[in-house]
Order: structure tokens, then sequence, then C-alpha cells
């Protein structure tokens, strides 16, 4: 559920909350990692609303790319389910645990960041396309991919595509930082190298196709 409004907050929220867990079990890196995986299919959902023509540009890359990181959570799951049974989370934990506070926030810093990429893409005179959208990746990237879809600035749907995955690279490797910051040793052993890859598939594939 928290991959369908923004894997980040969620990321960034599991991430913190994981301390509290055991320290063997794989259940938050798991969490982390499934969120991300929805990321990418919500990203094609928002593309397609906006413009089916860059949806189909994206669509192949973006869906081997959750169904890759789905796996990976599924995987996560399935050893937590040998090595510790069926252990469930402390309940402080259950409680509201997508914190919808920081939800709040996020919106607010949507509405914020929507309106400084409208302000880059216009002026984009000291920054590439390519650069500006692995910087945006370090806050929230939906802002950023809406006001490029409905940019008047002459841009491909190639370019458009290439943007959208930089960008969901960029924001892996915030991700990733994260979790290496404020999760626990384990989960941060998990999830930190599946972020990482992901992100570096990403940019593998830009230069596969130029």
């Amino acid at each position: 559920l928290g991959g369908l409004y923004s894997s980040t907050a969620t990321t960034l929220i599991i991430a913190r909350r994981s301390r509290n867990l055991d320290a063997e079990t794989n259940e938050a890196a798991g969490a982390m990692v499934v969120a991300t995986s929805m990321m990418y299919f919500r990203l094609i959902v928002l593309i397609a609303v906006f413009d089916l023509a860059v949806a189909a540009q994206i669509a192949i890359p973006l869906t081997v790319l959750g169904l890759f990181a789905a796996g990976v959570a599924y995987w996560l799951a399935y050893h937590q389910i040998m090595v510790k049974g069926t252990e469930t989370i402390d309940v402080g934990i259950q409680h509201n645990p997508l914190e919808l506070s920081s939800a709040v926030l996020f919106a607010f810093m949507f509405t914020l960041m929507a309106l400084a990429t409208k302000f880059a893409l216009d002026h984009r005179t000291f920054i590439g396309l390519r650069e500006l959208s692995f910087l945006v990746g370090f806050y929230d990237i939906d802002p950023f991919i809406i006001s490029l879809l409905q940019s008047r600035i002459a841009i491909s749907h190639e370019e458009i595509a290439g943007a959208v995955i930089i960008s969901s690279a960029g924001n892996n490797v915030l991700k990733a930082l994260y979790v290496a910051i404020f999760a626990n040793r384990a989960t941060a052993l998990w999830s930190v190298p599946t972020l990482v890859a992901l992100a570096a598939l990403s940019l593998a594939y830009l230069v596969v196709i130029g």
C-alpha cells in the first residue's frame, strides 16, 4: 500500500521502525523492496494517464524491474518463513504502519517539488535533462514526471522515457541511503544491495539502448 503513494516515504518509515524488529528477521527488508516494486507499476499507470506513447516506451523495462523487485521481496518473505516461522511484527509496529502524518508532509512537498520542477524545466540552461532527472530522484519523482509530461518544452517521448528511468534509479539510490542510515544492520544487509542493483540495472538499460 505504501508503494502506491510513495515508496520513498514508506522506505524511510519502515527503515526507522526496523530497529524495533528481531535482528534476524527479513520482514522489513522485504517490505521495503516490495514497496519499490509497486513504484514501477504505479509509474506505468501514472504515465499512461498523461501520455500513452511514453507509457508504451517504458512499460517493458519498468515491468521487468518491478517483477525483479517483487521476486526478491518474495524470496525474502519465503526465507523469513523458513528461518523464523510465522512470527509477526510487534503490535506497536502494526499500529499506523505508514504514518499518515508523514504522508501529509510528503503531499505538501509533492506540490512544492512540482512547482520547482516546472521552474527547472522552463529554465534548464545549466543542467541537462538526464542530470536533472537523477538529482530529482533524491526527493520524490512523481511531481517531476507529471511536470515533465505536461511541459510545453519540446521533449521527445524517448527523452521523457529515459528521464523516468533515470529518476527512478536516483530514487532507489536515495532509498538505499535511507536504509543504510536508519535501518538495523540485518535489514540493510538485504535491502541496500537490492536497491542499488535496481538503480544499476536502470542505468545499464539506458546505456544499452543508447
